[in-house]
């Protein structure tokens, strides 16, 4: 983190450093406690801070102790900083009998040092609640994905088993139907599975062709004469 101070001075907390924007190369530090104190100055700035306000915060808030002829040393350190920097000492503003302020007419920004300019990554915008939905989604949306793919396969290979199907006959349920084994051999079938194998033919809509004889096989074969 650090300050932007009247546009041109840069002021970074953590190390003390301050600067002006066309001359990083020369830095100057600031002690830890001018740092503390200018941080404060800057976070109130437009305020009147009393010296007993900024003795709590700047000393005694991290176990130290000082006088008012230290507190006017760190503030004429200040001044002279910023008037190199072209500043000028009015910056920090002493009140009478009371304490300080910092200039409230300066333009101060508060910025991250970090990625400044570009523009935040809508891919983190994405909240955390919808983030886990999604990774609970997707397995569930994976297997019935699969699913539907079996019972498509499965619909598919039942449809196979009657699509070379010959046709010649006005009323099918007087046909005998026959089931043709695996030595070649002709089986009668039931009234059950003979109902169950021309439900099926009737659902596939098997157009006729000029011969009296039908015969569906794949899996399963059929036998019809009149």
């Amino acid at each position: 983190m650090q300050f932007i101070i009247d546009k041109d001075i840069y002021f970074r907390p953590a190390d003390g450093a301050i600067w002006r924007i066309d001359t990083e190369n020369e830095k100057k530090h600031l002690t830890l406690t001018n740092s503390r104190l200018l941080t404060y100055l800057i976070e109130h700035r437009g305020e009147v801070i009393t010296r007993d306000a900024v003795f709590q915060s700047v000393w005694e808030a991290y176990g130290l102790h000082s006088s008012n002829n230290t507190l006017n040393q760190y503030i004429s350190l200040l001044r002279r900083i910023f008037t190199d920097f072209g500043a000028g000492p009015q910056l920090i503003k002493t009140i009478p009998k009371t304490g300080f302020m910092f200039n409230a007419e300066v333009h101060i920004v508060r910025e991250a040092e970090e990625n400044k300019t570009s523009k935040p990554d809508k891919r983190d915008e994405t909240p955390p609640r919808y983030k886990q939905i999604a990774r609970v989604s997707l397995p569930a949306l994976l297997l019935i994905s699969l699913l539907i793919s079996l019972w498509l396969w499965q619909r598919q290979e039942e449809s196979e088993r009657f699509t070379a199907v010959c046709w010649q006959m006005k009323d099918r349920k007087q046909c005998e139907i026959f089931s043709l084994e695996g030595n070649n051999t002709l089986r009668t079938l039931s009234s059950a599975e003979k109902m169950k194998y021309m439900k099926l033919i009737e659902d596939r809509v098997v157009e006729c062709e000029p011969t009296p004889l039908a015969v569906a096989q794949k899996t399963d074969a059929l036998t019809a004469s009149p």
